[in-house]
């Protein structure tokens, strides 16, 4: 095996994108049931807790956070370790281990922010999406790159064809959020434009898991 470390870590990064599609897709079902009870996210404190209470969706809210939350740490965990695993052979792995990071830091500013000023996180959630989508090209260019070293050229023409499928839902993504973040939303078209944006996340994480499927069998 020529590439052991990016082998092991690319199935690590599949493993942590399964999850990552899970838990988008438990956005996405409870944000509609909020948007259909009426609820505003961007509410905080008692508001929300006392509009959640009324419209019945306290519980489905505590699965959607604890669910989501559970996820979301082993898919990053999982996806950290899988990137620094393949960073030992490939390049482009550790500028996305960077990209990462960045985007580990820009979503902890986010939590911060976000009791103080509930307007700034939304662009912050913004600049965490870019991260995302710049660590996902540089996963894919190193794929690409080992496939093309190891003479795999349809995992290779695969790569690079995902990568530029995926600018699509992730640009969609960022307007979505850009459209929270400027314009004053109503609590159905709040939460129906944040399931949007969920639903192009699955989309990318769909392309994304595609050409990871592909790659973890390289030898």
């Amino acid at each position: 095996m020529r590439y052991p470390n990016a082998a092991k870590g690319i199935k690590k990064i599949f493993l942590a994108e399964i999850l990552s599609i899970i838990a988008a897709a438990l956005c996405v079902g409870v944000l509609v049931l909020l948007a259909v009870s009426h609820v505003n996210l961007n509410e905080s404190g008692d508001v929300l807790r006392d509009k959640l209470k009324a419209s019945g969706m306290s519980t489905p809210f505590l699965i959607y956070s604890l669910g989501t939350l559970v996820l979301f740490l082993f898919s990053y965990i999982l996806n950290m370790a899988g990137i620094t695993q393949a960073a030992h052979d490939e390049e482009s792995f550790r500028r996305a281990l960077w990209a990462a990071v960045a985007g580990l830091l820009v979503s902890l500013a986010g939590s911060f922010l976000n009791q103080n000023n509930p307007q700034i996180s939304k662009w912050i959630e913004i600049l965490n999406t870019v991260c995302t989508m710049v660590m996902t090209l540089l996963v894919l260019s190193g794929i690409g790159k080992i496939a093309d070293s190891l003479g795999k050229t349809a995992v290779s023409e695969l790569s690079r064809n995902t990568s530029r499928i995926v600018l699509y839902p992730f640009l969609m993504s960022v307007a979505g959020e850009l459209l929270i973040a400027v314009l004053s939303l109503n609590e159905t078209a709040s939460a129906l434009c944040q399931a949007a944006v969920y639903l192009m996340d699955i989309v990318a994480y769909v392309c994304y898991l595609r050409v990871l499927m592909k790659a973890r069998t390289m030898q």
